[in-house]
């Protein structure tokens, strides 16, 4: 018998949903370049010099990377990566 309250246990079952299946997240190339850098240390305007392309891109490859890992943050979605293997260190 499950004593959890009713919205605990649907809580639980929303959560399930929305973590990806981290061998289903598919990057692209530029996703994955900024990626890269940014586990390099690099800041977006730094991976914006370097890619050659504007700031406000190289932000969207990162919110599109965060929301492929169900990441909240940066740094979450750098942890998750670099967990499943998607970025060595």
């Amino acid at each position: 018998m499950n004593t959890q309250p009713m919205h605990h246990r649907q809580a639980s079952a929303a959560q399930k949903l929305a973590t990806p299946d981290f061998a289903q997240v598919r990057l692209t190339k530029r996703e994955m370049e900024c990626l890269t850098l940014l586990s390099r240390g690099y800041r977006n305007s730094r991976i914006s010099e370097r890619l050659g392309i504007a700031m406000p891109t190289v932000e969207l490859h990162i919110l599109n990377a965060r929301k492929k890992f169900g990441a909240k943050t940066r740094e979450q979605l750098m942890a998750r990566a670099i967990f499943h293997g998607i970025i060595t260190l």
